[in-house]
Formats: structure tokens, sequence, C-alpha cells
């Protein structure tokens, strides 16, 4: 049996106001969402668009271990979502959870 130290990130983002769609189309038609999703011991990247605040989005990451995710910060494709939070992303914010047990 394969011992997993699975773990999530919730990170949520607030863009420029009236950007929140942009900012989703840009990611998605970037490709770079198809490159983490290839990643060594990504389970889980997702963006979420909040019902109540229309200009935060809700990522959550799930990995199998935290060196594949410190792993994954060092990608090339990373620049290039770098690049466009920096275009609309105002603030973050980041929790990391871990699986009890």
């Amino acid at each position: 049996m394969v011992y997993v130290e699975e773990f999530m990130l919730c990170v949520e983002y607030t863009v420029k106001s009236g950007y929140r769609e942009n900012f989703i189309r840009e990611v998605q038609q970037s490709g770079v969402l198809d490159e983490i999703r290839r990643e060594d011991g990504c389970l889980t990247y997702e963006y979420y668009c909040s019902a109540a605040k229309e200009d935060q989005v809700l990522l959550i990451e799930k990995w199998a271990t935290e060196k594949q995710q410190k792993t994954h910060l060092d990608q090339p494709h990373m620049e290039l979502l770098k690049r466009i939070k920096n275009k609309y992303v105002t603030d973050t914010s980041l929790e990391k959870y871990f699986p009890v047990g």
C-alpha cells in the first residue's frame, strides 16, 4: 500500500472590477490549465466563480504530495499564468488543508 500525503490548496483571487470573465477566459484559452492538469501529482486544479462576489474567483488545487505542488510552481508554463494574473488579480489569499488521519 502506498501512503499519499495528499493536500488541498484554496486560493481566493480578487480581480479588477468587471474583469472576472476576462481573467477566466484568458486562463482557459492560454492552454496553461491543460499543462498543469498533466503535471505529476495534480489531482484537481479548478477555478470557481463566486455567486455573491462578482470579482472573486476561487482556485481549488489538490495534489498527491506537497513536493509535487512545489515542483509545479517552477514549471515554465507557470510564468504565463503569472503574467495573466498580474493583468487581472488585485489580491490573493491562500489556505492549505491537509487530510486528517
